[in-house]
């Protein structure tokens, strides 16, 4: 049963682009338009955690019950899904991140980091219902979903000349002096990406370290922060180089698409994760009860003789 769980494991791995199974995301993202690598990079990944977690039940988890009515219900898998859940999550994002740093095109570049971030999520599905893991990764879903929008908003909001997508670094150099709204929201996506206080990625991030710290993951967290520490390479350059930058010729070339669509979608997403972490309590306790009902029966619950021995104890 074991080794079909895992193959079903490594075949969801496809869907989240978690290595080795995320071979196929950098060309594909690189080939699609704009709002088509948006698209993939953030809804297959809904899915795919949804199933893992739906699907990671049946081998853990419901079984680890309290040994009295007041004892923290522990996080639990067999150990051969818990190991292989945790080379996949260093896998994925060490090499997730490894790759963005090498990439001159832009779309590649946040392809590689889509991957990164499914390792960084993969924290969450480990600690499990029960230490607050679906809690983090559904709220890291959520977060991930705002910023990631708000970075492919933004170029999908602009294009060069001959109506080309922008997929270079040079052509976001001094951005600014053109697009100064497009390029405060593309930092600003690209900034909580990062994980950057006070923007919304960072109380994603250090909601999915608590819960795997509390699962006893420490050294998983560690890598983590290390890779989310490698990953300001390649974002502060995207988030630096439309303010800092020097427009050069090739800078110059680059233009507002007709659509004002894309620029509206930019400023609401940019403009989310800067002000959606003054709210982060409540979206956090959103995230407990959609990773609750994602659950479903996951969390186990006493059996009728248990439940009518609390009952008994609590009678006056």
């Amino acid at each position: 049963a074991l080794v079909g769980v895992g193959l079903v494991v490594l075949g969801l791995a496809f869907k989240i682009t978690a290595v080795p199974m995320h071979f196929y995301a950098p060309d594909v993202y690189e080939g699609a338009a704009v709002h088509v690598t948006a698209f993939l990079s953030f809804v297959p990944k809904i899915a795919g955690f949804t199933a893992l977690m739906v699907i990671l039940s049946t081998v853990g988890w419901e079984g680890h019950r309290p040994s009295t009515p007041t004892d923290a219900l522990p996080s639990g898998l067999p150990l051969p899904i818990s190991s292989l859940l945790w080379m996949l999550a260093v896998m994925t994002m060490t090499l997730g991140n490894i790759g963005a740093l090498l990439q001159r095109s832009i779309k590649r570049m946040l392809a590689y980091s889509s991957i990164a971030h499914s390792g960084y999520m993969l924290i969450g599905l480990l600690a499990g219902p029960h230490l607050g893991g679906f809690d983090a990764l559904v709220f890291y879903l959520l977060c991930y979903g705002v910023m990631n929008t708000a970075v492919f908003a933004a170029l999908a909001a602009i294009e060069r000349k001959n109506g080309d997508e922008v997929d270079s670094f040079d052509d976001l150099s001094g951005l600014r002096a053109r697009h100064p709204l497009i390029s405060a929201m593309l930092a600003a996506g690209a900034g909580s990406l990062v994980g950057l206080p006070p923007l919304l990625g960072f109380w994603g991030k250090i909601d999915l370290f608590v819960a795997g710290i509390n699962d006893g993951q420490t050294l998983l967290v560690v890598i983590a922060a290390i890779n989310s520490a490698i990953s300001a390479f390649y974002y502060l350059r995207l988030a630096g180089l439309p303010i800092v930058g020097v427009a050069d010729r090739r800078a110059e070339g680059v233009v507002s698409v007709p659509s004002i669509w894309p620029k509206v979608a930019a400023v609401a997403c940019g403009l989310g994760v800067m002000i959606l972490p003054i709210a982060a309590n409540a979206l956090v306790e959103a995230a407990a009860v959609a990773g609750e009902q994602q659950s479903g029966g996951l969390v186990a619950t006493p059996p009728p003789a248990e439940a009518a021995a609390v009952r008994v104890t609590q009678t006056p």
